[in-house]
Formats: C-alpha cells, sequence, structure tokens
C-alpha cells in the first residue's frame, strides 16, 4: 500500500527549520517565477498559510507578473484573482516598496473592483508619499475635467478616489475634492466629497483661498459661496477671504465671456458680504471696485443696482479714502448736472447716503452745492441731512 504523499506546505515548514525565512521566501518566489498561472495562484495562497513575515516581495512579484500580462487582464479570471490577492496581502502587509507599481496597474486597468481595491490601499500605504498623493489629486481633476465634456464616469472609483485623499488628508487636495463635490456627479460622490473635505488638514481659510487662486471660475465662486456661509469659519476669516477673492477677481484677466461673467459675479459677491460686515481694511479694494463698476455699468455688464450696492459698500468702509473718492464722484454728478445733464436719481441718493454714513467733513462743499443745482427735492433734502450728520 502505498505512502500519502506528503504536502508541499508541509516540506516547506520543514525546510524552514534548516534553512530560514529569507530561503523560504526565495523558495516561494522560484515556484511562482515557473509555474502556470494556476500554479502561481496556489503558490500565492500557500505563502500566505504560512503565516511567515516577509513575503512582501513574492507577492510585489505577483503584481509585477500581472503588469507583464495585462493585456489579458479584463477577460482571465486567474489573473484577476492574482492581482486581487496580491493586492490585498500588500495592502495588509503594510508593504509600501509596491507602490509605484501598483498606481501603474490603476492606471492601466479598466477592472472597478481592482482599482477600488488598490485606492483602499493608498489610504492605509500612501500617506507619507507625496509623489503618489500628487498623481492621485491628477487623477481626480483629470474625471473632473473630462466629467464636464458628458463622458461616463466610473463612479465607484471615483468615490473611492475622494474617500482615500480624505483619509490621507493632504492639504493639497482640499481644490480637486471640492471640484468633485460641486461637479453634480451623483449625491453619493458629493456625499463622500463632503465627508473627506472635512478630514482634510489645515487652515480651513487657506484652503478655500487657495481654491479661488487657483481652481477653476466655477470652483472659485462656489469657494467663495460656502466659505462665507460655513460655521467652521469666523467673520474675521470669512472677510479675509471675501477680501481675497475680492482682489484675485479685480486683478485677473478672464479668458473668454463666461469666465467673465463668473470673475464679475465673484467680485460683486465679495465686495457685498465685505460692506455688510464693514470690513475697513478692504476699503481700498471697495475704491477699486467702485471705479469697475462705474465702468461695468457704462459698458452694459450689469445693472444699475450693482453700481448702487458698489456705493453702498464703500459708504460702510467708513473711511476717509472712501469719503475723498466719494465725494469726487458727487463732485463730478454735480459738474454732470450743472451743465444741463439728467443723472440718475437713485445714483445721486446713494451716494450722498454714503457719505452721510461715512460723515467725514470732506464732502461738506460738495453736498452743500448739490443743494443749488437742479436735483428734486429728495436730493436736496437728502444732501442738507448728510450735511447735519458730518462730524
Amino acid at each position: 500500500m502505498m505512502k500519502k504523499a506528503i504536502p508541499v506546505l508541509f516540506l516547506l515548514l520543514s525546510f524552514l527549520l534548516y534553512s530560514g525565512d529569507s530561503s523560504l521566501v526565495d523558495i516561494f518566489i522560484q515556484n511562482f517565477e515557473k509555474g502556470s498561472p494556476e500554479v502561481k495562484y496556489n503558490v500565492l495562497l500557500d505563502a500566505s498559510d504560512t503565516g511567515i513575515e516577509g513575503m512582501d516581495s513574492l507577492y510585489h512579484r505577483a503584481i509585477l507578473y500581472v503588469l507583464g500580462q495585462i493585456e489579458f487582464l479584463e477577460t482571465d479570471d486567474i489573473l484577476v484573482r492574482i492581482a486581487e490577492f496580491s493586492i490585498n496581502q500588500i495592502h495588509i502587509a503594510g508593504y509600501t516598496g509596491a507602490l509605484d507599481d501598483l498606481w501603474e496597474l490603476f492606471t492601466k486597468i479598466s477592472h472597478t473592483e481592482l482599482k477600488v481595491m488598490i485606492l483602499a490601499a493608498f489610504g492605509d500605504l500612501g500617506k507619507d508619499d507625496a509623489d503618489l498623493i500628487v498623481k492621485m489629486n491628477k487623477w481626480l481633476d483629470s474625471r473632473n475635467v473630462l466629467f464636464l465634456t458628458g463622458k461616463q464616469m466610473e463612479l465607484k472609483v471615483i468615490i473611492a478616489c475622494i474617500q482615500t485623499l480624505g483619509r490621507i488628508g493632504d492639504p493639497s487636495s482640499f481644490e480637486p475634492v471640492f471640484t468633485a463635490m460641486i461637479q453634480h456627479y451623483s449625491d453619493q460622490v458629493t456625499g463622500a466629497a463632503e465627508q473627506a473635505l472635512d478630514m482634510i488638514k489645515g487652515d480651513l481659510s487657506q484652503l478655500y483661498m487657495n481654491v479661488i487662486m487657483e481652481g477653476r471660475m466655477p470652483a472659485r465662486k462656489e469657494s467663495l459661496i460656502r466659505s462665507i456661509e460655513s460655521t467652521r469659519l469666523n467673520d474675521r476669516e470669512k472677510c479675509r477671504i471675501a477680501e481675497f477673492a475680492l482682489k484675485i477677481a479685480l486683478y485677473s484677466s478672464p479668458e473668454n465671456q463666461d469666465a467673465l461673467i463668473v470673475s464679475l459675479e465673484i467680485r460683486y459677491l465679495a465686495a457685498e458680504f465685505l460692506s455688510k460686515k464693514g470690513w475697513a481694511p478692504a476699503a481700498g479694494l471697495m475704491i477699486e471696485h467702485f471705479d469697475q463698476a462705474i465702468a461695468d455699468l457704462d459698458n452694459g455688464r450689469v445693472r444699475k443696482s450693482f453700481l448702487i450696492q458698489a456705493i453702498e459698500g464703500l459708504g460702510n468702509m467708513r473711511s476717509h479714502e472712501a469719503a475723498k473718492r466719494l465725494t469726487l464722484y458727487l463732485e463730478y454728478i454735480n459738474s454732470f448736472t450743472e451743465n444741463g445733464n439728467t443723472c440718475d436719481e437713485q445714483i445721486v441718493l446713494a451716494v450722498i447716503h454714503a457719505l452721510e454714513v461715512i460723515g467725514d467733513r470732506i464732502a461738506s462743499k460738495a453736498l452743500l452745492y448739490s443743494r443749488y443745482l437742479h436735483y428734486s427735492e429728495a436730493v436736496k433734502a437728502a444732501a442738507q441731512r448728510a450735511l447735519r450728520n458730518l462730524k
């Protein structure tokens, strides 16, 4: 009667007693190299069953094998199983030596579950790998761009990437994750992005400002809106963000008409918030905004109400410089009216009221002179009230 064959794993473990861990790993690698795909998979299973540390290089070798057979991955079930098992074992072992090759695998396959597994591994293994974080940020950013073209997106992978970037928490990921949040991929993507943004480290106000400076125009506008509505920021931080947004919008050169429209919206949103808060440090920018608002109205880019808002904003700055600029504007209006022209009464009243709010005596001469011109009684009465309230 023949004796039963001694299991291969038992022989290998016996060999371990004489040869040490490193030799056993070498034997597994040699068997993996020469075996058929089915044998390769069984070698991986046996290696895991030993419970011996140091098999990282074997699992890494398996990833390289999969990369070498990449054109067959989508149709070869055993190749998929080799990849799944190896990715999982690398993840469990915390082995960072294979990260570059895992990224290459991620970029070359369309297999959703494998890509999600790789991203999950990156979430634990890639926290200190700056290059990998940059690659993931760029990948997500590329999805954001492609989505705008109407291309179908792999939403499970996008969600996994967002979750991974959130777990890593690097500040550089804020902009692509924020953009993904406002892209309207799906409710699931938006929810994942909102959670990830809460996990990203860094000065939140600075993160919002980074988007306002570097993001695409829709993201810049949304960053301003969300920052001034945030419950995690105080009024001072919100004003700093709005002031920054106003500066960027004033000095940027939009590349097309759509970008110009969004830039205008950002400028007026920021100025409106700063006006509401009476944020005096922004007085200089608010004067530039007012000058530009005059040009905007003249060029038909905005309605009259936007210029009135800019005038009110200057009044709320309550600064001497703001009073000087409004006084010059009232003097111009007075001169225009004195020459027989008709000025818009709402604009005139807005300027007079803003000067009254500031209360700077620099406006006294212009206010007094306006009472002698062919304005309506409402304008003259407003000028008289403003004069009485000058300090």
